[in-house]
């Protein structure tokens, strides 16, 4: 059986590709929490946040202790409710929301403790629909009362809405910046985008040693 080419398209092209460095079932919750903290004056007056998920995601990454006392990288990025904190305050969720100094912040272990995970039946439906539907939302509620939504119907690149090479690169760069400088970074990728037209995939890995 043909892997592609000639006129096949490759199998890779129907890859998802993760917009953020995370576990792939909190995706949906760290986009919407993004969209959340752009409507947000901070979060010291937050009272109480509902994350809405489908049921995979609400069983795997919002049950559970371990999910609201997170104690390593690994646990951080499989809660749900950490990713929605780290995001609420921080914006996005990128590899500095998952150093060790921040995981055990107080004042974002506090945000943590107020976040409330629930399964949606509608979204469920459309996470098991084909192509596939990552519907989530994040509700915040203020101590006065206002409450700001950020919701998503995908995450940006499955089949729904696929990456574009720009967004690659720019994952790549922020995922690489503490470690390699902008040239080195530069060299990589223009290896990496021939991968196809290279002899020998064996120069790849020399490329990255520190």
């Amino acid at each position: 059986e043909s892997m592609g080419g000639n006129g096949t398209p490759f199998k890779i092209l129907d890859t998802m590709i993760k917009p953020r460095a995370s576990c792939g079932s909190t995706i949906s919750s760290i986009l919407a929490a993004e969209r959340a903290h752009v409507l947000l004056n901070g979060t010291k007056d937050v009272e109480r946040v509902t994350v809405e998920v489908y049921e995979p995601a609400k069983r795997g990454m919002g049950t559970g202790e371990e999910n609201w006392h997170p104690e390593t990288r690994e646990t951080a990025d499989h809660s749900i409710p950490y990713v929605v904190a780290a995001a609420l305050m921080d914006g996005t969720v990128g590899p500095s929301q998952f150093t060790m100094e921040r995981i055990h912040d107080p004042e974002l272990m506090a945000l943590l403790q107020k976040v409330e995970v629930v399964s949606n039946p509608e979204f469920t439906k459309a996470y098991e629909s084909v192509p596939v539907g990552h519907f989530t939302r994040v509700e915040v509620v203020t101590r006065s009362g206002e409450r700001h939504v950020g919701e998503v119907n995908s995450i940006k690149g499955d089949t729904r809405d696929p990456m574009t090479d720009g967004e690659i690169e720019d994952k790549f760069r922020n995922n690489t910046r503490d470690v390699f400088d902008d040239e080195r970074v530069g060299t990589i990728l223009a290896r990496l985008w021939q991968l196809e037209e290279m002899e020998d995939v064996a120069e790849i890995p020399p490329a990255f040693v520190l």
